[in-house]
């Protein structure tokens, strides 16, 4: 589920994804962060992968393939 939040300019999308689910790999040209407010995650980076664990704030640089 994706919910989005707009105050003043500001922009945060909020997603909910299941135990096991995966996301496609993909690149955006901006840099952003994503906030795990809970849970574990496996973040492929470029060829390296992180497991992050909540609560973390992950940055993913503009041009990087992720996923």
């Amino acid at each position: 589920m994706i919910t989005h939040h707009f105050s003043d300019g500001l922009y945060a999308k909020e997603a909910n994804f299941a135990a096991g689910a995966a996301i496609l790999k993909h690149t955006h040209d901006f840099s952003h962060l994503s906030i795990l407010a809970k849970g574990k995650v496996a973040v492929m980076k470029g060829e390296e992968i992180e497991v992050i664990e909540a609560p973390a704030c992950i940055e993913i640089k503009a041009v990087l393939t992720h996923g």
